[in-house]
């Protein structure tokens, strides 16, 4: 089992056309980039082989930085979502966060930086767990990912978990 950890969650955008071209737009494209560098570098020395599970934590960043005219200021809490229990905000703990963009974009953009570097092929994924939460207060937003063989699926999904900690 690999464990690795992004920084800056950011979601599969759609494949845009142009010139005869394929590509990415920005800021996904560099984000891929990052991703695969820190799977060259973190991953094991051959892709996995065979029936893969993968689970996949993203904390969003409760910190939103406001703009002021050209220039952005200092970072500063968000205020409330109508979703959140006003007790659970002021608490400042994890919260689910049911809101766009969809955790099946964060978890195509997981299977495209690990795609040929921690397995072979997307396709060998029959398992997958996904869990989408707003960071606690002072928590950097993130994405965990846990990713294994089959056989440790129990062990992989009990990660994943325990890496969620307490969500209200």
């Amino acid at each position: 089992m690999i464990k690795l950890q992004f920084s800056n969650p950011t979601p599969a955008s759609r494949i845009r056309h142009g010139a005869g071209h394929h590509f990415h737009a920005e800021p996904y494209a560099g984000w891929l980039r990052y991703a695969r560098d820190l799977c060259a570098v973190y991953g094991p020395p051959q892709p996995f082989q065979g029936p893969i599970c993968l689970a996949v934590v993203v904390i969003g960043a409760r910190l939103v930085t406001p703009r002021k005219g050209a220039l952005f200021g200092p970072p500063k809490e968000r205020s409330r979502p109508d979703w959140a229990s006003p007790a659970a905000w002021k608490e400042g703990c994890r919260l689910w966060r049911p809101v766009r963009p969809d955790d099946d974009n964060y978890g195509k953009a997981i299977r495209d930086a690990l795609n040929g570097r921690i397995f072979a092929d997307d396709g060998q994924i029959v398992s997958s767990l996904a869990y989408k939460v707003l960071a606690m207060r002072g928590e950097e937003a993130k994405i965990l990912v846990w990713v294994g063989k089959i056989e440790d699926e129990a062990e992989i999904f009990g990660w994943c978990k325990a890496g969620l900690g307490r969500v209200l």
